[in-house]
Parts: structure tokens; C-alpha cells; sequence
């Protein structure tokens, strides 16, 4: 049983003052009746009440996925730091389609001299650049921080499939931060599939009509890579659009395999 510390009555559930931390009787349970030392906290100025939750805050909190770690505003920005990660991962690319193009497995073999053989390769880091811009506009438009980064280990698979048959290109990839809902990830994710999407029927015109080898390049590689980003596994994009909409996502897989398709009859 503890005593008051102000009178010194036993007291079997005494009362313990906030301000001093002392423990005291009913009678000198307030902090003027125990001459408290810290009473001048009494007077400090207090906090506002924060306003009530209402359900609509409670359902919207619900919908967010990610919280805000620094806001942008503007759209297609870069910083220095990945504007390097950006160049690595297109030096790598570039390195992958140049070892596709001069395997001796290659459909692209007959690649018809040096400037042929650089454009097919620019053409084939291009489909991976603009794949990854196009999330990032997105993900800027909706006022998501979001930058490119190299990852070890995609950079060390990337530099293993130089050299090996075995072709993954994946260095990096747009890390997006923000408060975003499935619509936001959703369309977001989408974005650099589409832009395979649309790009391949402009490439496979072009192929069709002119039989230019970086041409031919862009229209197979273009679908090829939609198609595999939309399968909706794991850290995939098609993961992401799937979970957002069902519809969109049957729409623009098969929209990847009619394009794989043409491609592979036509050429």
C-alpha cells in the first residue's frame, strides 16, 4: 500500500499526478492541493483537437497504398543520379541486342555492315528506354515521386545474358512512390507495355514495306515484350493492371499475342 507523498496517508489506489509523477490521496490528488513544482505546465498552451475521422477518410485511407515521400509536380523530370542509372541500363541493352544480333542463331545474322548493325541495336534499347519512360510520365502525371534504378540483380542477370542464349533484359525499373488507389498503379503499370503495344504495328508497317532490319527488330521485339511484362505474376506490370482492371488487362494481352502473331506471319 502506497502513501500520499504530499500528507503521507495510506492510500491502497493512489493517485498519480501528470505533471510531477507523483503519487497522492484523493484529498491531494489535484496539483494545486500538493503544491506541485510542475504545475506551470498546467498553463502551457494545448494542442488543437484533431478533427474528427469520418468514414469517407476511413475508406479513402483504405484505398491507399502508398504514402507521399516527396511529391513532384512536374512531369518528365530527372536527376542526375538517374540520368546514371539510365545510361548504365541502356549500355547494357545495347550490349544484349548487339550479342542477339551477331549469334550465329540469330534471324538478324545478315545484319549488312556495321551502320545496320548499330541501328537494329539502338532500335532494340529504344523498345526498353521508351518502356520505361513511359511509366515514369505516367507515374508524374498523377504527382508520384518516380526514377529509374539499376538493381543488382537484374543488372547482373542483364550482363549474364550478353553471353548467354538464354535473353532477360531487366537492369532496373521505375521505382514509384506516392499516394496512388489500384486506378493510379494500375494505369501506370500499363503504360510501358502500351507503348510496346503501339509501337509494334508502326514498326511492322514499316518492316512490311521497306524490309529494313531495324525495322523488323522493333516489330518483334516490341510485342514480345508487352506480352511478357502483362503476364500477371509477382512484380510484373500485368500483376499491377490486372488487380486494377480485369477487362483492360484481357484487352491488351491479346492485343500482345495478335501482334506477336503478325509479326511472325508477315515476317
Amino acid at each position: 500500500m502506497l502513501k500520499c507523498q504530499y500528507c503521507g496517508a495510506e492510500e491502497p489506489l493512489p493517485f498519480k499526478c501528470p505533471f510531477c509523477g507523483g503519487y497522492f490521496c484523493v484529498e491531494h490528488r489535484l496539483p494545486e492541493n500538493h503544491e506541485c513544482p510542475e504545475l506551470w505546465k498546467a498553463w502551457l498552451p494545448r494542442r488543437d483537437m484533431e478533427p474528427a475521422v469520418t468514414r469517407e477518410d476511413i475508406r479513402a485511407r483504405h484505398e491507399i497504398t502508398r504514402r507521399i515521400i516527396q511529391p513532384e509536380s512536374r512531369v518528365l523530370w530527372f536527376t542526375y543520379r538517374e540520368i546514371g542509372h539510365l545510361f548504365a541500363g541502356i549500355l547494357l541493352v545495347t550490349a544484349v541486342g548487339l550479342s542477339v544480333l551477331i549469334t550465329p542463331y540469330s534471324p538478324f545474322l545478315n545484319v549488312g555492315g556495321i551502320g545496320i548493325l548499330l541501328s537494329s541495336a539502338l532500335v532494340f534499347s529504344s523498345i526498353f528506354i521508351l518502356h520505361e519512360i513511359a511509366h515514369k510520365v505516367t507515374a508524374q502525371y498523377y504527382g508520384l515521386w518516380a526514377e529509374f534504378r539499376l538493381n543488382m540483380l537484374g543488372t547482373m542477370i542483364t550482363l549474364l545474358s550478353i553471353f548467354s542464349p538464354i535473353k532477360i533484359i531487366s537492369p532496373g525499373a521505375v521505382m514509384v512512390a506516392g499516394e496512388a488507389d489500384r486506378r493510379i498503379l494500375g494505369r501506370t503499370a500499363l503504360a510501358g507495355p502500351l507503348v510496346n503495344i503501339l509501337l509494334s504495328p508502326l514498326f511492322l508497317l514499316w518492316a512490311f514495306l521497306a524490309c529494313s532490319q531495324p525495322a523488323k527488330i522493333g516489330a518483334i521485339y516490341n510485342p514480345w515484350i508487352a506480352f511478357f511484362n502483362l503476364i500477371p505474376f509477382g512484380i510484373l506490370d500485368g500483376a499491377k493492371v490486372f488487380w486494377w482492371s480485369k477487362k483492360v488487362w484481357v484487352v491488351s494481352f491479346l492485343m500482345s499475342l495478335a501482334l506477336i502473331a503478325a509479326a511472325m506471319i508477315l515476317l
